[in-house]
């Protein structure tokens, strides 16, 4: 359970103590030199806020038997019908304030009509949409997602399970909720299908990021990078620990100050790997930060 890990431990001790953190720091974004068209400078990626993560189950329950008499339908079945729904129907587009701020910062980088479309997003919202048909983060920046990723059914090819499972992991988009995805989820499933919340949170709160935290990472990066610097403040579709730690501090960030350069393996994919190179630049960063702060 969620309440006996670490982090939640932890923040709850110092909730219980009356302690309140002036900055939190957790894995997300960092600087990036980009050389392009539009832009030549660095792009300070920072992570403020972040999607709800939530697992799902969705199952079925049958009398079960020999596959040689499956009859019209199996648990499995059911449940694949159950999935295909899901998939056939996302929660629509939307944006959050944290979501236009952070494409108008976007902008900047870009030109041509992507820039147009990034610096007022709600004017070219249907633009905006067929733009994150073709990009799997931008889909992801702008409504609740969700992806089947187990399932379960009999142990043998011949016999029919008894139940049958899989869980869909739902990256939760400000606005909605645990309950509300879930209700969303059951107005989709076939008769004999049912779903239950298996655990998860919430998303943080969406912030508008400013302050004297954020002007000092600002500071800081300006003064090693150089001042032709954008800062992209971003919502992570991710999670992170830092996530426990809202109620206890105002400035959250999934900032890690490692200058990218490109050599890194995809995260949970075959060969995930980073460069071990970058690390002196975080460190570099976070001595900086301690000694301004």
């Amino acid at each position: 359970p969620a309440e006996r890990k670490g982090a939640c431990q932890i923040a709850q001790y110092l909730k219980d103590q009356g302690v309140t953190l002036g900055a939190v720091f957790d894995e997300g974004g960092g600087p990036s030199i980009e050389k392009g068209e539009a832009f030549d400078g660095v792009r300070v990626t920072l992570f403020v806020a972040e999607k709800g993560s939530v697992d799902y189950e969705i199952f079925a329950e049958t009398d079960g038997g020999h596959s040689m008499m499956p009859g019209r339908s199996t648990a499995l079945g059911l449940v694949a019908r159950a999935i295909t729904s899901i998939e056939e129907h996302p929660l629509p587009y939307r944006l959050t304030p944290l979501t236009v701020l952070s494409f108008q910062a976007q902008a900047r980088l870009e030109t041509g009509r992507k820039a147009e479309v990034l610096a007022d997003p709600e004017a070219h919202f249907d633009e905006l949409v067929k733009l994150a048909e073709e990009d799997k983060f931008l889909d992801a920046e702008l409504h609740t997602t969700f992806a089947a990723t187990m399932a379960s059914g009999s142990g043998q090819s011949n016999v029919l399970p008894i139940r049958a499972s899989a869980v869909v992991n739902s990256r939760l988009l400000q606005g909605d909720t645990i309950e509300s995805v879930e209700n969303y989820i059951r107005s989709l499933l076939p008769e004999g299908a049912q779903v239950r919340h298996l655990n998860g949170n919430n998303p943080t709160p969406d912030i508008v990021p400013g302050g004297r935290v954020f002007e000092l990472i600002e500071a800081i990066e300006k003064d090693r990078l150089g001042e032709n610097l954008v800062m992209v403040p971003e919502l992570l579709p991710g999670g992170t620990d830092s996530r426990n730690y809202v109620g206890i501090c105002d400035n959250v960030y999934r900032y890690t100050g490692i200058i990218s350069n490109g050599n890194a393996g995809p995260a949970h994919g075959i060969n995930e790997y980073y460069d071990v190179a970058n690390a002196p630049s975080s460190i570099a960063f976070y001595m900086e930060f301690l000694k301004r702060y």
